[in-house]
Formats: C-alpha cells, structure tokens, sequence
C-alpha cells in the first residue's frame, strides 16, 4: 500500500466508523488516527510546504527535504510535526509575500505541534505592515532548533510574536532581527491561558531596532524563561524587559548588550542569572524577587540581590562569545541550592546559561586556537594548535594527544593522529595528510597530569 493508498484508506475507514456506536467509534477513530500517522515529504510527494499541510492529518509528520522555500504558511489547525530534514543549516524557508507572517499558527494548535529544524527568514513589513517570522495565537505550539534571523515588521515584533497562546520555544537561534517599532526579537502575552509560557536554551543575538524598538525579550506572564544566551543587543535599550506577573527568569546569561534587565511584573523571580558587561543598565529589579545572582562590570544597577555576588564570571572567550565558564570560575556551584536547580551533573547549580560539567577531571584545555589564523579562512595548510589550560591541583601538563578529522563524530580521526605526546608544550604543528582548499576540518585536545 503505497503513501496515497493509505490517505485513502485513512478516508474510509473514517466514514465507515460513523455507523458504529458513538462510544466505539470514538475508540477506533483514535486508535485508527495513530496506526495510520505517515510521513509526507516535501517536494517528493507535494509540492510546496502548504499543500503538505493541507493533505496531514493530526499525528502525521511533513518532512521538509533540504532546500530553498518560498512560502507564507498556517497550520490550520493541524497538531503535525513540520520538520527540517537537514535542520535548520539546509533547509529555509522565506516568504512569497514578505509583508505577511511567513508562519502563522492561530487555530488551537496544541502542543503535539511541532516546527522544528528550519531556517526562517526575511520578512520586510513597511510602514504599518504587519510581517513576523512566526505569528503565534491561541495555540500552544512547539518551536524547536529553528534559525530565526532577518525579520523585519515596522509595527510590531519581528521575529516571534505570541499573542494570547503558550508556545514552547526551545533550542533556536534568533538574531539580526529588525523593527522600529515594540521589539525586534519574541514578545509575548499568554492573556488566559493557564499553561504556561517557556523560552529555554536559546541564543538571542544582534537584534537591532532600528528606531524606538526595545529589548530582544520583551512582555510575557505566566512562564518560564530558563538557560538562554542574550548577547549584542545595541539598540534602543537592550536584552530584556519583563512586565507580567508570573515569570521565573532563572539561568540566563546576559552579556555585551545595550542593557540587561528590567524587571516591571509582579510575582517575578529572578535567579542564578549572569547579567555582567553591559553598556547601561544591568539589573532593575523593580518588584521581583532577585537572589543568587551575579551581577557585575555593567553600566549601571550593579546589585545581584541577596546571596549573589558582583564579579567577573570568568567566561572561557568572551571575545569571541564563548560564555562558558573556566574552572576557575566564581560562578559554578554559586546557584540557589534547591535540588530542582541542579545542574545535569547532580552537582549544586552553577550561574548563567550554561552549566560546567565537573565529571571531568583536570587539566582542562581551553583557548585552543590556531594562533593569528581565522578558522574560518585557513590559510597555512600546515597550521599550529596553541592551547592553555587549567588544573586545580598543584600539577602541570606532562602529556597531550590531539587529533584532527574531516568529520565531528570521531569515528576515527583520519587526517591525524600522532599519539600521545610527552611533553609539556602547549602549541602543536599540524603534520597530517594534505588538507584541501574549501574543506571544513575539526580538532580535538586532551591533556595528561600524571
């Protein structure tokens, strides 16, 4: 039975059910609906993202192959999973009229719908034009690993806008983002519903509002705004503004922006964030709860709250916007000491985004680079790895291996492996197969103390 064959079988089945009881025909049109879920590639068996929508049912997924689309899109209503096949790196979407939402989801969609893997762009809204990357409303949908970037709504926000809904956004990256007007990144309102708003493990950067715009983060009630990176927001204000009652904002890390954070809602708790480095502000707590925190080298608005603490977090490259954390930082293990803020490790909470893993032990390698080379242009096909480290034990390197392969999953490094070294140094030259002219490679380190 082919893809088609089933569409049709699905069909009548679900008009024979009909002459059943309505107690058992309730039970069979479900269990029916499940046994029956299939994939519907696009372009291979529809056409265009839409027309695979509107052939779905609930439960089925549309599977977009990798490529360039030129659509405006709506759920209509559908609880399927759109997604990606490449991810978010292979497979874009952009819309066919630039002054509209190139993705529109209004129509009671649960949270069994799913949009994830794609890269969504360029919208261009004129003046009083409305045109978001996504258009949330009265629904509670899932937006996951996404590429969210050069949206542009003159009116209203450009990137996600929620209205009256409670999606769950997670995993995405949201940047370069333009308005003049509210915001030009997620602003959001949840009115009456009672679940909840989350926006976790995102990274928001280089929102520009072009005019009055505000912060990349703006509004919200109700929700939970957890383990997100805000970096480089140089506009009109900043990061982020809370102004509804309800919200945990906990775990983010807020670093080079205009300004940080404003707190305006009630019931806010704000806790174990990183807000260090910013132009103005840092903090305004306004009614919040504000504890273990680390608020520092900020403009203005230096005060972390109770038990935080005002010090340089120790970021493994801030210049290159690596906000993870050394060893040596004041910040791990300095979080709320709940057990629901454990970090992943089972170990007490460590501040900001992103939570050091201290299963391993030292030494650790950090700054590995390949000295004045861009890595993004090598140029010297026989470079040299320089690296430091850290120990927390009165001890040195006395041992390294590194190794370098055409591919991220260390199956085997096949370009080159020369074994564990004995030795103290901390700077290598590539001497491994020819590396090619427009080939991507990657590398590794470990080190050895004794």
């Amino acid at each position: 039975m082919n893809k088609y064959d089933q569409l049709n079988y699905r069909s009548s089945i679900t008009t024979n059910i009909v002459t059943i009881s309505i107690s058992i025909a309730l039970i069979v049109a479900i269990t029916t609906a499940n046994l029956l879920a299939i994939t519907i590639e696009v372009p291979t068996d529809q056409p265009t993202i839409q027309d695979g929508i509107s052939a779905s049912i609930n439960g089925d997924t549309v599977l977009i192959l990798p490529g360039t689309y030129f659509e405006n899109i709506n759920l209509s209503g559908k609880n399927i999973h759109l997604l990606g096949q490449g991810g978010r790196d292979s497979t874009f979407l952009s819309p066919l009229d630039s002054l509209n939402h190139i993705i529109t989801i209004d129509s009671g969609e649960d949270s069994t719908c799913i949009i994830e893997g794609l890269a969504i762009s360029g919208t261009n809204g004129g003046v009083g034009a409305g045109g978001a990357g996504i258009f949330i409303s009265q629904s509670t949908p899932a937006i996951i690993n996404c590429d969210i970037s050069y949206c542009y709504d003159y009116n209203d926000p450009s990137a996600i806008r929620i209205e009256n809904a409670a999606p769950r956004i997670s995993g995405n990256l949201v940047h370069h983002n333009d308005a003049w007007g509210p915001n030009s990144g997620v602003v959001a309102s949840n009115g009456t519903f009672a679940s909840q708003i989350v926006v976790t493990n995102n990274r928001f950067y280089e929102n520009l509002p072009s005019g009055y715009g505000t912060e990349a983060l703006k509004g919200f009630a109700n929700g939970v705004i957890a383990n997100n990176i805000f970096h480089d927001h140089l506009g009109a204000k900043g990061a982020v503004s809370i102004s509804g009652p309800g919200v945990e904002f906990h775990n983010n890390t807020i670093y080079g922006n205009k300004g940080g954070v404003e707190l305006r809602g009630s019931t806010v708790i704000c806790r174990n964030n990183i807000i260090v480095g910013n132009e103005g502000i840092g903090l305004e707590p306004g009614p919040a709860v504000v504890e273990y925190n680390n608020v520092w080298g900020n403009g203005t608005s230096n005060d972390p709250g109770l038990f935080g603490i005002s010090l340089d977090p120790e970021f493994a490259d801030s210049a290159a916007r690596d906000l993870t954390l050394l060893p040596s930082s004041p910040c791990i293990d300095a979080g709320h000491p709940d057990l629901v803020y454990n970090d992943p490790d089972g170990t007490r909470n460590d501040l900001g985004a992103i939570a050091t893993n201290q299963q391993f032990t030292p030494p650790v390698a950090h700054n590995l680079t390949l000295g004045d080379e861009e890595p993004d242009n090598v140029l010297n096909h026989t470079p040299t790895f320089y690296w430091t480290y850290f120990d927390s034990v009165p001890s040195s390197q006395i041992a390294f291996e590194i190794e370098v392969g055409s591919n991220n999953e260390w199956s085997i490094a096949e370009m080159w492996d020369p074994g564990v070294q004995n030795s103290a140094d901390t700077q290598t030259t590539y001497a491994g197969s020819p590396l090619i002219d427009g080939v991507t490679y990657y590398y590794r380190i470990r080190l050895n103390n004794g």
